[in-house]
């Protein structure tokens, strides 16, 4: 098309070719390792300035992500889509530092457990003790956002439902 050979393509066509190229290299025989490094290499970005600070917890792998000027008094936790097999706080770490940026809070990646080394609802468990990890820190459960993508989204969703139970 004219807009193809001018130069003149929209911004998401490069990326629509970028994700058609990792999804089409990966085989049958590809390691889920193979799958995750791809996954995160695919859209890993440092463009927003944000800060990143991972903190081992409880058993859990946990991403703080605090745009510029932004501190942890609020804050919500990001759960990473990729269908409980890739994604993780590499590959969403541009999606939550601007998202931090645009609400003034801190993000929370949870790097949960993944397929084919756990199994849904292994993941629901870790939220909650990621939960419990930020009460001990002092912060209200009840003022504290859920969000995510995908997968992440359902987590969320489901964590939310366990969390209202208790």
């Amino acid at each position: 098309d004219a807009d193809a050979m001018s130069g003149n393509r929209p911004p998401i066509d490069g990326v629509i070719e970028r994700v058609r190229r990792t999804y089409g290299s990966w085989r049958r025989d590809t390691t889920a390792e193979q799958m995750r490094a791809d996954w995160d290499n695919l859209f890993w970005s440092d463009a927003s300035g944000a800060a990143a600070q991972e903190v081992s917890a409880m058993g859990l792998t946990m991403t703080w992500v605090e745009a510029q000027g932004v501190g942890r008094d609020r804050l919500f936790v990001y759960l990473h889509g990729g269908g409980y097999r890739v994604g993780s706080a590499r590959s969403h770490f541009d999606r939550v530092a601007r998202i931090s940026a645009a609400i003034g809070a801190a993000g929370l990646i949870l790097d949960y457990s993944r397929a084919p080394e756990a199994q849904f609802p292994v993941q629901i468990g870790e939220l909650e003790t990621l939960c419990d990890w930020l009460v001990e820190q002092g912060h209200a459960i009840d003022r504290v956002a859920f969000a995510g993508d995908s997968a992440g989204g359902n987590l969320a969703l489901a964590g939310t439902l366990r969390l209202k139970e208790k």
